[in-house]
């Protein structure tokens, strides 16, 4: 995110944001920052990016605290330990575009009231399980990656954003059931079911979202060749990346296999 000339002095974290029409602060593995040192970035009300990661000290309760920046676009926050089931508070960030947030420990987790927020990364929660959007209505772009326990429930539980055109579920623990939800998602252009355990039988139902330009498959163990051929075949205006292309083992089946 932000350029290392942003970085956090050791002056202090009040004088730095006291610097007049400060846009952009990293505070990247600062050991030092504590909850009560988050207070200072009010006086950063120009502040348009924001990187808080691998700060040891911050917990939920600082996260939570944070002071509101209604003219910031990007925050950054990484490898928090443990942060409450929600974010977003009625003000805060009125003119937030793209959200970074990882935790290992977080299960449930709410984000709200983020109106202008299009881009959200969400990777290596691992013990993520329901992710519930209030109020992020524009949201296009999703990525879930290494959400080892968001599954299919967690698929169902997005619906009422059918209208992203990014998802990436790189290694979450979604199914068959999950993708024939995920055929509902029209506006879709972008889909990663990477190292997931989807099976031949899912990809019928992905034939749906004729807007699909991109498709990932790739470490899914579950699919066939013959399999990912006959999606090939189906989806001529769709770039299919998996472990079988083209050309390869999967050539043995002739073109002409559609599904029925």
């Amino acid at each position: 995110m932000c350029s290392p000339n942003a970085r956090y002095l050791d002056g202090g974290l009040a004088k730095i944001c006291s610097i007049p029409r400060l846009r952009c602060l990293n505070l990247v593995h600062r050991a030092a920052l504590t909850d009560e040192d988050l207070s200072a970035l009010s006086a950063a009300q120009g502040l348009e990016e924001l990187d808080v990661d691998g700060c040891d000290q911050i917990t939920a309760r600082g996260v939570a605290r944070l002071p509101a920046l209604r003219n910031l676009k990007r925050l950054g926050l990484y490898g928090l330990r443990a942060v409450e089931d929600s974010f977003g508070r009625p003000g805060a960030f009125p003119r937030l575009e793209a959200l970074w947030f990882s935790c290992h420990s977080v299960s449930r987790l709410t984000l709200a009231h983020l109106p202008r927020l299009t881009w959200l990364s969400l990777p290596f929660c691992f013990e993520l399980q329901a992710l519930t959007l209030d109020g992020v209505e524009a949201l296009e772009d999703l990525s879930l990656f290494e959400c080892a326990r968001f599954a299919d429930a967690g698929v169902e539980h997005l619906g009422h954003h059918a209208g992203l055109s990014r998802l990436g579920l790189h290694g979450t623990d979604v199914t068959d059931a999950g993708v024939a939800r995920l055929s509902e998602f029209h506006a879709l252009e972008d889909l990663d079911l990477c190292a997931t355990q989807i099976t031949d039988a899912a990809l019928p139902h992905l034939t749906r979202l004729t807007g699909l330009r991109e498709l990932a498959l790739e470490r899914c163990p579950r699919l066939t060749p013959a399999g990912v051929r006959r999606l090939e075949a189906a989806m001529p205006w769709c770039v299919i990346t998996s472990d079988y292309a083209s050309g390869g083992e999967s050539a043995l089946l002739p073109r002409s296999v559609t599904y029925a």
